[in-house]
């Protein structure tokens, strides 16, 4: 368990990330979602740490190199194939053997898991869709574990993506009354 000042710090810096979690799921297309989630995730790295969040780090970790790699799947062959989503699907549900804290490491590795097989997807409604099925099981590890930067994090995304999908169908409603005039 961390000292008291550097889990202090943890949930200090925590609920400063909140604000750029908020910002994950509002951005317009899918590689805006990745870098923004990349850099979001690089940050979340040591702030789990910091909070003791040793399974919530380590699927930070790989979730960095799961978004770099989906943000070259479009434009780099080495990217495209289809075996990145195997191995990252294995890597998220290995990670709780790693860094195992009881079951609650599972809810993490689920919902990375649920993220994946998104980002994978071209779709940013799908995308918006089942990260915010992910983020719920993040969520619910942030409240078991005692992380607030955690707890408002998630839910700050998982509100993104409810107005991002709203946005999306506000405009799909738009340009369906545009050609129908």
């Amino acid at each position: 368990m961390p000292s008291k000042s550097i889990l202090l710090f943890g949930q200090i810096f925590g609920l400063c990330l909140s604000a750029l979690s908020f910002l994950v799921y509002l951005q317009k297309n899918r590689t805006k979602i990745l870098i923004t989630k990349m850099i979001l995730d690089l940050l979340n790295v040591f702030q789990q740490a910091m909070v003791g969040a040793l399974t919530g780090s380590v699927v930070n970790g790989i979730a960095v190199l799961r978004e770099f790699v989906f943000y070259h799947k479009d434009k780099k062959k080495w990217a495209q194939s289809k075996a990145w989503l195997i191995v990252f699907l294995v890597l998220m549900g290995a990670a709780p053997l790693v860094s195992w804290q009881g079951t609650v490491s599972l809810l993490p590795a689920i919902g990375s898991i649920l993220v994946v097989i998104g980002f994978y997807s071209s779709n940013p409604q799908f995308v918006r869709i089942l990260g915010m099925v992910g983020q719920s099981f993040w969520l619910l590890y942030s409240c078991l574990i005692l992380n607030l930067g955690g707890i408002l994090g998630s839910s700050l995304c998982i509100l993104g993506g409810m107005i991002g999908l709203i946005h999306d169908f506000k405009a799909k409603k738009k340009k369906e009354t545009s050609f129908e005039t």
